[in-house]
């Protein structure tokens, strides 16, 4: 087995310091004469040498990497929006730590431990889909450690780096839209009942109905926790409970369905189809965040959101700016647009519904 080679077997070999050889290896000039330099560089390509970056950063005290934290992979909008933060480490020569907690507290807790004594230079922390347990985030604050917060609402405290979606704007903007191509009884899949941004979505929802003066029907909503199987299981129990006719228990049909996040809204349209319940002749659909897969499948889903990508991006140089020195807050809330698709179909130039 080869012995690894060492600063010290360079500075043996080229007799000079290690402190010399650091400084060449690091690109520092002051200090170090040609050809020395030339010299040294010549022996790191002879040897093999590599630096050992665990003792350069215990020097240091940087790493050149930081850590994405998300609380479902499996979920096309964080590993589009990790794709984003990717490419942005990229382009900065950092490298990516990617962590998945399942929406669990302990989990992210145990993560956030681990990667902050590991010497990581950041974090980008997401939503948890659940009750946020942001007691980190205030160590975080506390401690002046970068870290930059998605859709991560943290009451009482001014969180310095920042970045959310306009969830209540998107689902209005839904609403509106639906509102405009004849739609007034909208049935609405909402998300869990812990998460701040499934709560301003349902606000947007409530408030949307109420600008176009449309009474709001409970019997039109169900609960779902984002993920593909309780779209499905949703809206199959909004059907059960309109019966045949198409009607809510409060005695009104309805012609249209958002979905609080695309995955839900896409397990919503498996559940339709096979009932045979066409999209969008009988019911039209709208989802939420624009991942995608709507604009993969038939029918293709007309969807309300922001930039995956872009938003994922946005952090990563937030961050990293702050990372190298910057220091002013930053608080910004992206607006969704709406993108369309195959989903909606206007009532006013169309036969009715089977549901209207």
């Amino acid at each position: 087995m080869r012995v690894p080679v060492t600063i010290k077997d360079i500075a043996r070999i080229c007799k000079v310091s290690t402190a010399t050889v650091s400084r060449t290896v690091n690109g520092k000039e002051n200090g170090v004469g040609t050809k020395t330099r030339s010299r040294i560089l010549a022996a790191i390509s002879k040897t093999g040498y590599t630096p050992n970056a665990i003792a350069r950063s215990m020097v240091t005290r940087r790493t050149n990497t930081i850590a994405l934290i998300v609380p479902d992979i499996c979920n096309p909008f964080f590993a589009e929006l990790a794709r984003g933060v990717g490419d942005a480490c990229h382009e900065k020569g950092f490298h990516l730590f990617l962590c998945n907690t399942d929406g669990s507290p302990e989990q992210e807790h145990g993560q956030v431990q681990f990667l902050h004594e590991k010497l990581v230079d950041g974090m980008i922390m997401t939503t948890q889909n659940v009750v946020e347990d942001n007691t980190d985030i205030a160590k975080f604050i506390k401690e002046g450690y970068p870290f930059v917060a998605i859709e991560r609402y943290v009451s009482g405290v001014t969180v310095p780096l920042q970045l959310n979606i306009d969830n209540k704007g998107g689902i209005k903007r839904a609403v509106s839209y639906l509102v405009s191509r004849g739609h007034r009884r909208i049935a609405f899949i909402r998300g869990p009942r812990e998460a701040a941004n499934a709560k301003m979505r349902f606000d947007g929802y409530r408030e949307g109905l109420a600008a176009h003066h449309i009474p709001y029907d409970p019997g039109l909503v169900v609960y779902g926790d984002y993920k593909m199987q309780s779209g499905y299981d949703g809206i199959n129990r909004i059907l059960k409970k309109a019966g045949t006719s198409g009607e809510a228990p409060s005695g009104k049909k309805f012609t249209a369905v958002i979905g609080c996040s695309d995955l839900m809204t896409v397990g919503a349209c498996s559940a339709l189809l096979d009932q045979k319940i066409r999209i969008p002749q009988d019911i039209s659909v709208v989802g939420f965040d624009n991942i995608p897969l709507t604009g993969m499948i038939y029918p293709r889903i007309t969807s309300v959101g922001v930039s995956i990508n872009e938003l994922g991006r946005t952090a990563a140089e937030m961050l990293l700016n702050r990372i190298k020195g910057a220091r002013e807050n930053r608080d910004i809330l992206m607006p969704c647009t709406l993108t369309e698709r195959g989903s909606v179909r206007s009532l006013a130039s169309a036969k009715r519904s089977l549901y209207e």
